[in-house]
């Protein structure tokens, strides 16, 4: 994966929990995101590290994805599966908070923001 700079498959991640927090994501810099894989697969990070300047490289490139991921989760969402809705869809947008969602078309009137709980 590294030698062709390709990622882990992320498609099943829900990241639209993290997304309104873009602020905050921009503390977890590339030696955390080292740290916390190096605690779930001490193996991996050892493989990432024998690759020398372009393991480094790879961890900065993927640092930089997850982050455009969680800043952006319907890009993960949008290459998951060939899903198709069984109802027609529209976009809904909260006028609290400005963020949209999709509903069906025949749904009867939304009286609550799922974001903001307006």
């Amino acid at each position: 994966m590294i030698r062709e700079n390709r990622f882990p498959p992320l498609e099943h991640l829900d990241l639209s929990a993290v997304s309104d927090n873009s602020e905050h994501l921009e503390r977890i810099t590339p030696n955390r995101l080292i740290d916390f894989i190096a605690e779930a697969r001490p193996d991996l990070i050892i493989a990432i590290q024998d690759m020398g300047n372009q393991g480094g490289k790879y961890m900065l490139k993927l640092h930089l994805h997850l982050l455009d991921l969680m800043k952006h989760p319907e890009k993960a969402m949008g290459k998951s599966t060939d899903y198709a809705p069984k109802k027609e869809m529209v976009q809904a947008t909260c006028d609290q908070c400005g963020k949209s969602w999709p509903v069906p078309k025949d749904s009867p009137s939304i009286d609550k923001c799922p974001f903001c709980g307006q």
